[in-house]
């Protein structure tokens, strides 16, 4: 009985580091074995869970895996959508009749770490960051310690046209847009910074949590800015404006006055810069913030209206100040 008792002992045992090395197989990919110079061979067959090579295209998700640089035919391209993680998204305005975009990054990537690419029957261009991070298996073969990257993009002038939209979506990077736009533009990043400038379009959406926001030299029928902790700066034509942060500060910077603007801070201070000849009502909704307006007109503590006050005007804050003033 009790040499058995030592035999289940040991098979208990050996079953415990059967399992757990297959766990770490399945959570590690082939990492662990590279190091230890077991490339190859059974191990790699069991580990590599997709079928695609620098370059090529992934078998499983039909994603075009990017080596190098990348450049796709613009004509049938009716919205470009782009996830990015870590790094920056630099978007121009390119010559010729194709889009091309690269990526690089501070040392050299694993086909996995890669960006890859689907372009849609609907004229959907995707671009992802690198192989698929909602798989959890993923973060640890994937990524145990992904580097960022700068992913660089030219569009060509042609595209403005026909593009209904623009959207990029990004953790830590950052933003940079200059020329590019479609009908719609949706930039948006947990900490990293935004920039735009020189778009025409219908309808702009910005969002961070704790990076700045700077829109500059943009024309658009409706701008909707959101931020957190960071700071928002705006310039350029709008006939709607909504903005809205927690402890960061407004400044809004505008060629005609809007039909309507509507800014919301809690401890972040206001200040909006309109044309001469503006026409407008201004309300401030606050606990102990003050109001100032250069504007000859009617003003309160509370309230503004200068001329006939046709153009509508709301903000709150909880501290901040309000402030317009004369371009």
């Amino acid at each position: 009985m009790k040499a058995a008792g030592i035999i289940r002992i040991i098979v208990g045992l050996v079953i415990a580091v059967l399992l757990t090395a297959i766990l770490v197989v399945l959570l590690t990919g082939n990492n662990i074995f590279s190091r230890l110079g077991w490339n190859n061979g059974w191990i790699d067959r069991f580990t590599d869970r997709t079928s695609y090579s620098s370059g090529g295209v992934n078998a499983d998700t039909g994603e075009i895996v990017v080596s190098d640089k990348a450049s796709v035919d613009a004509t049938n391209i009716k919205r470009i959508k782009i996830d990015w993680v870590a790094g920056s998204v630099n978007l121009r305005v390119g010559t010729g009749s194709e889009i091309v975009f690269s990526e690089s990054s501070y040392r050299n990537l694993t086909d996995r770490q890669k960006m890859r690419y689907t372009i849609s029957d609907s004229g959907v261009l995707e671009i992802h960051f690198c192989e698929d991070l909602e798989n959890i298996f993923n973060w640890f073969s994937v990524d145990a310690n992904m580097p960022a990257k700068t992913l660089t993009m030219e569009v060509p002038a042609s595209l403005m046209a026909q593009l209904d939209k623009l959207e990029i979506e990004s953790v830590s990077a950052n933003i940079d847009l200059s020329g590019v736009y479609g009908t719609k533009v949706d930039l948006s990043t947990v900490s990293g910074e935004i920039r735009c400038a020189d778009i025409a379009t219908q309808d702009v959406e910005l969002s961070t949590t704790s990076g700045g926001i700077v829109c500059e030299n943009t024309t658009a029928d409706a701008l909707e800015v959101d931020n957190v902790s960071g700071s928002i700066r705006v310039e350029g034509e709008y006939k709607q404006v909504k903005a809205d942060t927690v402890s960061g500060e407004i400044q809004l910077a505008l060629a005609i006055a809007p039909d309507s603007i509507k800014a919301n801070s809690v401890s972040g201070n206001i200040k909006l810069a309109l044309p001469e000849g503006a026409s407008f009502s201004a309300n401030l909704d606050t606990v102990s913030g003050s109001l100032s307006c250069a504007f000859p007109g009617t003003l309160g503590s509370d309230l503004v209206v200068v001329d006939d006050g046709k153009a509508e005007y709301r903000f709150s804050t909880v501290s901040g100040n309000l402030a317009i003033e004369k371009n």
